[in-house]
């Protein structure tokens, strides 16, 4: 919880969100929306930062990031794509840091839209695709070889996750959809039903490596005679699309590390039940589990609640002029009691 002065509240009105204040080493300046944000060291703070400015560029794409990275027009990214890894790793000009736990990557069925109510079609888009052969073969620097939201090191973490549950079966899949009165009456490739073509929608948040993990799956789809049709968008716009309920699709993401990432996820009032996603046991069981003390014990009790794909570990960058600079996990610690980050010229 935080406390506001009432004035601090009253004059910015409706645009409060844009007149952030508070008590740490660097004061907010501006932000220019889709573009930057500029901080500028508090001289009053207990611990004197020896950055003048911090400037956060927003550059959605990756790509375009390790570009600016490498130019020397940055000094940190978020997310360094996969294929970039290596090489980074390998030169002395840059430092990575791991993500504490591996990420998930996964596709969450919208149950908003009548075409994923029967079981069938869900269990046949599932069989169609290899989530973690896809992950292995788009993040070859950086994948957790197994599935589940729950990586290696995380209360959950089952190794045979993937055999047991999503092995890829393209003859179940085509078997489902015609059981379910779908067939390949125009010899396109893709089935239709009634004269209307199978095409399952797909947003993907455009982050990491989730349009070529997701352009993947289209091709897998396609090998069970299953169209789709793929919507890449920037990530806030498609998570405010599904937190208000409005999601009709297939949502390929990727995210929600750790114990409490899957309970912000699967759990009671998670991040998929605005779209009709809703497990009351496992539900349950996640709720049961976080009171479990004991690694043990709460790892036996999460199993039963997993609901699985595949993962992936996320690199951060930074170059090696950033000097006491930790990285970034779910918060940013510019300036500490431990640390107090600055720039080599």
């Amino acid at each position: 919880m935080s406390t506001f002065p009432p004035e601090a509240i009253e004059q910015p009105g409706d645009d409060f969100a844009d007149h952030p204040i508070g008590t740490g080493p660097f004061e907010f300046v501006e932000h220019v929306p889709d573009d930057h944000v500029i901080l500028r060291r508090n001289e009053d703070d207990y611990i004197t930062p020896y950055l003048d400015e911090v400037v956060f560029l927003i550059i959605p794409d990756n790509n375009t990031s390790m570009i600016a990275l490498e130019a020397g027009g940055i000094d940190y990214m978020r997310n360094v794509p996969p294929l970039d890894v290596s090489r980074l790793d390998e030169s002395e000009d840059y430092v990575l840091y791991r993500h504490a736990c591996p990420v998930a990557s996964q596709l969450i069925f919208s149950m908003n839209n009548p075409l994923f109510e029967d079981v069938r079609m869900r269990e046949a888009i599932a069989r169609a695709v290899d989530g973690n052969a896809i992950s292995l073969a788009v993040n070859q620097s950086t994948p957790a070889d197994s599935c589940g939201t729950a990586g290696p090191g995380v209360a959950g973490h089952d190794p045979d996750m993937c055999d047991k549950y999503f092995t890829r079966d393209l003859e179940r899949s085509m078997s489902l959809l015609t059981e379910l009165g779908y067939s390949d009456s125009d010899g396109d490739g893709i089935v239709d039903k009634d004269g209307e073509s199978l095409v399952a929608p797909i947003d993907s948040w455009e982050i990491a490596s989730m349009p070529l993990l997701t352009e993947a799956v289209v091709t897998q789809l396609q090998d069970a005679g299953i169209g789709a049709d793929l919507r890449v968008s920037e990530i806030n716009t498609v998570i405010a699309h599904f937190n208000d309920g409005r999601g009709d699709s297939l949502l390929s993401m990727q995210g929600w590390c750790g114990e409490g990432g899957r309970t912000a996820l699967w759990g009671l009032e998670g991040f998929t039940e605005p779209i009709g996603v809703s497990y009351p046991e496992a539900q349950a069981l996640l709720t049961e589990s976080n009171q479990i003390v004991d690694f043990a014990d709460r790892d036996a009790a999460v199993r039963e609640a997993a609901i699985p794909l595949g993962l992936t570990y996320f690199f951060m960058g930074a170059s090696s002029r950033a000097q006491d600079f930790g990285g970034q996990y779910w918060w940013m610690n510019i300036v500490t009691e431990r640390g107090n980050a600055w720039v080599e010229q």
